[in-house]
């Protein structure tokens, strides 16, 4: 894409090329480690995670009307109990290679999830490179009219909202809240630059 006015004319780091191979170094492990795991679980259908989450719903209603509990307010806290019982903090594992019994964090991605990890390490990895090339360190973030600019610049790849199922790059921010925001109408990271990938 053509430069946008206003935008600066950087070249991508040494800094951000360590990073960046440092990262498909890492991504490439653990896709060999899901091949190798001994007693892998067979591959989710797809699909079958959402059918799953589905069935359980519809379990779990059918078991709130079948007591015909008055107290409604203490089976709407239950099922909010286990709503977030399946909720994982990802940010709390030391090792998402073993997150308990052996299992990576990882083992029951599909395509989505890996697109999403790649897209939000990508964004995160940008923001902190260009406050790095750009050689301002007060620099916080990059406006969010530039993103696909300086996306291209870096990657060498358009970044296509519309492959992640969104319209604009403010909406595609929003599928990566917990790694990068729009903050004044620049693009931040929300994950510090020397966090681990």
């Amino acid at each position: 894409p053509a430069r946008p006015a206003g935008a600066e004319e950087v070249q991508p780091s040494d800094w951000f090329r360590a990073r960046w191979r440092e990262w498909q170094r890492e991504l490439q492990a653990w896709h060999l480690r899901l091949i190798e795991r001994p007693g892998k679980r067979a591959r989710p259908e797809p699909g079958a995670e959402a059918r799953a989450e589905a069935e359980a719903a519809a379990e779990a209603e059918a078991e709130a009307s079948e007591r015909e509990d008055d107290d409604g307010d203490a089976l709407m806290e239950e099922l909010e109990d286990e709503i977030l019982d399946r909720d994982t903090d990802v940010f709390g594992f030391r090792d998402v290679c073993d997150v308990g019994a052996g299992e990576p964090l990882f083992a029951c991605f599909a395509f989505e999830d890996w697109a999403l990890l790649g897209l939000r390490f990508e964004v995160h990895l940008l923001v902190h490179a260009l406050r790095r090339d750009s050689g301002d360190p007060k620099r916080r973030g990059l406006p969010l009219e530039h993103l696909a600019y300086y996306y291209y610049r870096y990657y060498r790849k358009p970044l296509n909202p519309r492959s992640y199922g969104v319209d604009g790059a403010a909406e595609l921010l929003g599928l990566i809240g917990e790694s990068a925001a729009v903050v004044a109408g620049a693009v931040e990271s929300q994950v510090a630059d020397d966090a681990p990938a």
